[in-house]
């Protein structure tokens, strides 16, 4: 229960650094007239959206970034720490986790930068923008429960305990 209850405050604080990216093609479209532009646009920011989602795992991305981290990092601990979740169709949020705010937001920084130069470089559809919503990434300290991992730890001790009792009974 006590490594359960201490065990993540041991391991140090995680701080998260996030931003939300909105991705747009501007619609083509005469007001005076119906057209599928605004449909299509929609489509192909919801495609983009997917293929962007895919830039933040690879390696040749997080390679590229590694000159602007400032720190040494492994490309498998960039990737690891960094993660992209789709709010909508428009909109993708980035996070990476690091033990430090400024190394989560330079991690972050990088990796937004490298994964938006890739995909412009290898985007055929030049129409395409892709814009931070804010200015400055959210940073937080993202926090355990000690109630929940305290609860964790027990049912853990329980079991190894009550197992370890049952291969002595059976072993004696």
């Amino acid at each position: 229960m006590l490594i359960g209850f201490f065990g993540p405050r041991a391991l140090g604080p995680v701080f998260v650094a996030e931003t939300d990216l909105y991705i747009s093609q501007p619609s083509q479209t005469v007001p005076e007239s119906f057209s599928y532009d605004g449909f299509y646009s929609q489509q192909t920011s919801k495609d983009v959206t997917d293929s962007l989602m895919g830039f933040f795992k690879s390696k040749q991305v997080a390679n590229s970034s590694l000159d602007g981290v400032g720190s040494y990092q492994s490309i498998s601990n960039l990737i690891g720490g960094t993660s992209a979740k789709k709010l909508s169709t428009n909109i993708l949020r980035v996070s990476s986790k690091a033990r430090t705010p400024i190394e989560a937001e330079n991690n972050l920084n990088s990796m937004t930068k490298s994964a938006v130069a890739t995909f412009n470089k290898v985007s055929a559809n030049k129409g395409i923008t892709i814009t931070s919503l804010g200015t400055k990434p959210v940073v937080y300290q993202r926090t355990v429960s000690p109630f929940l991992t305290g609860f964790v730890g027990f049912f853990l001790g329980c079991t190894l305990i009550g197992g370890f009792f049952l291969l002595k009974e059976n072993y004696t």
